[in-house]
């Protein structure tokens, strides 16, 4: 786009005493000292040189051939020596600044950098959104975009959203088509989209919702406006279940863990609230093997599929062509330049598992444990409307940190989410506390199709914790 910026850089700074600016430009406030105690990323955007001449009309005279106006520019030319110096507390630019034309040409009157208080909260150096569509998470977070769209095969919409203080609603399964997806694992494979509130999840979901020949597990429009039925139906006496295993009072007790005491602390004092506006909350037991087994059943079916998806990235029909001289030496190439080392492990465990002696004892066992699972929640939802847990053990984890992987807070209480994909229940994230200052989310699962429901409930949930729209306080700003 000639008036925007192509390219969104994150630099990391380490911890350490810097200068900004231009000292003789003190009187602007322009050069500053900065100490950063721990290490700290910026998010940098970078514009062309024919995208500042189109959008300023000139061609600065110190600039020359291609280069980045940004190595040249100052500050007062991006945002203005009047209003642009009082960033970041203030989003305002001058008109006649870079910012300032943007807008106007653009026609968004709001279009603005984020703030450096934006930024801190979805890329902080210490924190992670988690799961695979973060940057979807983050656009929105940040306020750039209202709502942001992402595929959820075991929690990857609904745990950012959970970490990012927003909304990530997880449709039933075939509610959305999924044409223009890679395909990862198809029968786990949901869209999802996140938003900052419940309603405009409603109204998202409506226009998004649908049959599609291009998809052929899309169900029919039901016909309903989500949006409209969010204050028509009546969710007081709604009977939700949370599961002892998951999120019991006592059940992490030995845990020595303050920040996931008071997780379960917090979700207990929330259900209490709903219950006084009219739910119907009560503790049910489920199978400890089932749940701890969500996790190894989640990567057996993904991964296994994944490699079947995907097996026509060879370099030669799909995929950058590698280098080689024989067929198995091009696709050696393309597959070990062209994937991550997380999509390769995943790969090599899906090749394992499919494997013919492995079949039987890894990818069928894994369909079965999958569906003794989805018949428990199908018994539940028989008397139920619907699910209701933490999404997990605290706020966003920082990025040096590590996790028990054969813990019951990670092998259930951080891994329960994928319960929504096995059945294709619609189920839905929302923030219901905060802990050192960052979000943590409430998640609701219900039964298929009752999508209208899930999202009358979460809006109900939501008048209850006051946590719509949320802003994040850093420093002086709000976010």
């Amino acid at each position: 786009d000639t008036y925007k910026t192509t390219k969104l850089v994150l630099r990391r700074c380490e911890a350490g005493t810097y200068t900004a600016g231009d000292s003789n430009s003190s009187s602007y406030n322009m050069y500053r000292t900065v100490t950063l105690t721990k290490p700290f990323y910026i998010a940098v955007f970078e514009t062309t040189q024919s995208q500042y001449n189109n959008v300023m009309g000139t061609n600065p005279s110190y600039s020359k051939g291609n280069t980045k106006p940004v190595e040249n520019l100052s500050y007062m030319d991006i945002r203005g020596s009047s209003q642009g110096i009082k960033f970041p507390a203030s989003t305002a630019c001058d008109a006649g600044s870079f910012i300032g034309r943007m807008r106007s040409r653009t026609g968004l009157s709001t279009f603005d950098l984020p703030t450096e208080g934006q930024w801190e909260y979805a890329c902080r150096a210490n924190g992670s959104l988690g799961g695979t569509y973060t940057g979807s998470a983050s656009s929105v977070a940040l306020g750039i975009v209202p709502f942001s769209i992402g595929s959820d095969t075991g929690d990857s919409v609904r745990k950012p959203a959970s970490n990012g203080g927003l909304v990530g609603f997880k449709p039933t399964y075939g509610r959305i088509s999924r044409y223009g997806l890679f395909a990862f694992a198809s029968s786990l494979d949901h869209v999802g989209l996140f938003t900052r509130n419940v309603r405009d999840c409603a109204i998202v979901t409506d226009i998004l919702k649908g049959k599609d020949i291009n998809d052929m597990v899309t169900i029919n429009d039901d016909g309903r406006s989500y949006e409209e039925e969010l204050d028509k139906i009546d969710v007081k006496k709604k009977k939700l279940f949370y599961i002892k295993e998951i999120c019991g009072k006592d059940t992490y007790k030995d845990t020595n863990d303050e920040v996931l005491e008071k997780t379960i602390d917090d979700f207990h004092n929330t259900i209490d609230k709903l219950r006084d506006e009219g739910f119907v909350i009560e503790e049910v037991s489920f199978d400890k093997k089932l749940l701890e087994a969500i996790y190894p059943t989640y990567m057996c079916i993904s991964c296994a599929e994944a490699t079947s998806n995907n097996s026509n990235l060879t370099g030669i029909p799909f995929g950058p062509r590698g280098e080689g001289n024989s067929i198995e030496e091009i696709m050696f190439d393309a597959r070990t330049k062209g994937f991550s080392e997380l999509i390769k492990r995943r790969f090599v465990l899906g090749s394992y598992i499919l494997q013919k002696e492995n079949q039987e004892k890894l990818f069928l066992n894994a369909g079965r444990v999958r569906r003794m699972i989805v018949d428990k929640m199908n018994e539940l939802f028989k008397e139920y409307d619907g699910m209701i847990a933490p999404c997990s053990g605290g706020p966003a984890e920082k990025f040096e940190s590590t996790s028990e992987k054969l813990s019951d807070r990670y092998l259930i209480l951080e891994n329960h989410l994928a319960i929504g994909n096995f059945g294709g229940f619609p189920s839905i994230t929302l923030p219901y506390t905060m802990i050192n200052d960052m979000p943590v989310g409430i998640n609701l699962t219900g039964r298929v199709k009752e999508d209208a429901e899930v999202l009358a409930m979460a809006q109900a949930i939501e008048n209850v914790t006051g946590l719509k729209d949320i802003y994040s306080k850093v420093g002086d700003m709000d976010v």
